[in-house]
């Protein structure tokens, strides 16, 4: 990550993948660990300046936040990211079990849609597949959440006369046992 922290080397370990924010893999091949507990976006990778950075074809931001859901859904139990800035994504957010993202406020934390994209913001893991399925809890993400976060999908230029994101969604949740809050 780019937020840099403490790390510890653990020479026992030769197996853990880098993950980009809690694991990283060194040259040599050491797996240096993270020891600090509490976990923000820029710890992987994330600038949140509200800057289109691109890394590759992928905002830099969008590469951030999932590193760290995927980071907790693999976790196995809840993980909670703090994000406090303005943050510009240019792919959809595929927000999975056990991750929690959790803004300062509604009014200081925003994650928005990138000038021309036009895909959806966020949506569950499997969403796709799962909002066809009646009457089943079968392979529900769960234990989830999005406290104090704004969304803005850019549909309108800030002078409200063009049209700059024309399709695409916002929010698309599909789970069991998440949370949606915002002050």
């Amino acid at each position: 990550g780019l937020a840099g922290g403490v790390f510890v080397a653990d020479v026992s370990d030769n197996s853990s993948v880098d993950d980009g924010g809690t694991v990283i893999v060194s040259v040599d091949q050491i797996r240096w660990k993270r020891s600090d507990k509490k976990l923000n976006a820029e710890m992987f990778g994330a600038i949140g300046d509200g800057k289109l950075h691109l890394e590759g074809d992928k905002s830099v931001d969008t590469i951030a936040i999932q590193r760290f859901i995927d980071y907790a859904n693999n976790s196995g139990s809840s993980k909670t990211c703090n994000l406090q800035g303005y943050y510009i994504i240019n792919d959809t957010i595929i927000l999975k079990s056990h991750a929690y993202l959790v803004g300062t406020s509604s009014w200081t934390t925003r994650i928005d849609k990138a000038t021309g994209f036009n895909g959806d913001a966020l949506k569950t893991e499997r969403f796709d597949v799962l909002k066809n399925l009646n009457n089943t809890l079968a392979d529900l993400p769960f234990d989830f959440g999005i406290v104090n976060i704004k969304f803005d999908g850019n549909y309108i230029s800030s002078d409200n006369t063009t049209y700059i994101n024309t399709s695409g969604g916002g929010l698309k949740i599909i789970g069991t046992q998440f949370e949606l809050i915002t002050t």
